[in-house]
């Protein structure tokens, strides 16, 4: 990522670091709420753990946000990029093209940095992402994740990720969150669509509704798109 940075970004870097080495930012713990994997952990190690404990857990349904990541890694890249690449690399670079970052914002992921300043959440140029927290759901929660591109291992043309919470009896969306990649310069909250739906009732008429809920999302990323280009 940083040589794609000083290509697309003219970007400098006096310090390089080597940080595959460093324990603190390799090792991968499994908690009841969710998996820490340190920032240095390649895709292709997250990638095998994961796959382990789907193994172990077929049919639990708390893991089925596991399920959805490693279909994500799957699409990623081919093995030697995998071999490489890093989870703290993915969030630090920030393409908008993300196919993990939609993923992690809809789960709610954690993102723990070392820094010398107060607590922030915007990464500073001397802070280090230590750590990137995996969340996992709750027994009334669904997630997806989807990607359009031109063809396998490429660059989505466009991604979204969902998380959606229903009530106990499962005919009402208690909660809805979908973010969009590759539509603006960093990933898109769909607030629209997700505030819109929230507390609606499981039937046909949702698809209908929530279609109609993104064209207004749409039209807010064509205004914004328009501002950043100097266009209104």
């Amino acid at each position: 990522y940083i040589g794609l940075i000083r290509h697309h970004k003219d970007k400098h870097y006096p310090v390089l670091l080597f940080v595959s080495h460093i324990d603190e930012m390799n090792g991968i713990v499994a908690m009841e709420t969710g998996i820490t994997f340190g920032a240095a952990t390649t895709l292709t190690a997250i990638e095998d753990y994961i796959q382990n404990i789907i193994d172990q857990h077929v049919n639990d349904h708390k893991y089925n946000s596991l399920r959805t990541f490693i279909q994500v890694l799957h699409e990623f890249a081919a093995l030697q990029l995998k071999n490489m690449v890093t989870i703290g690399g993915c969030i630090a670079s920030a393409w908008s093209n993300s196919d993990v970052i939609p993923l992690f914002c809809a789960l709610g992921g954690i993102v723990q940095l070392a820094s010398s300043g107060p607590e922030r959440i915007i990464i500073a140029d001397d802070e280090v992402i230590l750590s990137v927290t995996l969340r996992l759901l709750n027994k009334d929660q669904y997630t997806y994740s989807i990607k359009q591109s031109r063809c396998d291992f490429d660059t989505a043309i466009i991604s979204m990720s969902a998380l959606v919470t229903l009530d106990e009896e499962r005919k009402t969306l208690k909660d809805l969150k979908v973010f969009l990649g590759n539509i603006l310069p960093s990933v898109y909250f769909a607030r629209n669509l997700s505030e819109k739906l929230t507390g609606k009732c499981c039937e046909t008429s949702l698809t209908s509704d929530a279609l109609s809920c993104l064209q207004d999302d749409f039209l807010v990323v064509e205004r914004l798109s328009k501002e950043k280009l100097g266009l209104m």
